[in-house]
């Protein structure tokens, strides 16, 4: 047995520089997901189905003027959101994920009433987009990042 596992670093080095060569000749391009994920379980549209269902508080009756769905791993995903990773995270690195974007005119979630006893000030729409993190093998969201956007049609 020992014998075994003085053998086991060298192979494991070899098998780091194979994995590292292999990354070496991509593209660079960070349209495609990860090639460590596998197939996604969820096509695009169930995705920006679900999560336009999961955000209905935030949509409300309006419609999305632009959504885009793309699968990828955690990390990418927060890397391409500008989001910061939280602490403790939710996920791994590598855990596939469907980052969600949609745009439109969008009400931000009311907070508690100014007043006790008194209702909520109404929320107006705003130009936003909504940026969603589900999982991949749930479809259920697990971050929701609301930001002002520029310009809505």
């Amino acid at each position: 047995m020992q014998e075994t596992l003085r053998w086991q670093p060298p192979f494991v080095l070899a098998l780091s520089c194979v994995v590292a060569l292999a990354a070496c000749g991509s593209d660079g391009s960070d349209s495609a997901p990860s090639s460590t994920l596998g197939p996604p379980r969820l096509s695009e549209d169930e995705v920006i189905a679900a999560a336009i269902q999961q955000a209905s508080h935030i949509i409300q009756d309006t419609a999305a003027q632009e959504a885009s769905a793309r699968y990828t791993t955690y990390v990418q995903a927060l890397a391409e959101a500008g989001l910061q990773k939280p602490e403790p995270p939710t996920r791994a690195d590598d855990s596939p994920v469907w980052l969600v974007r949609l745009k439109g005119l969008f009400y931000e979630p009311p907070g508690p009433a100014p007043v006790p006893h008194q209702t909520p000030r109404p929320a107006q729409a705003t130009c936003s987009e909504l940026i969603i993190l589900l999982d991949d093998s749930t479809g259920q969201y697990f971050d929701l990042t609301l930001r002002t956007s520029g310009s809505c049609s």
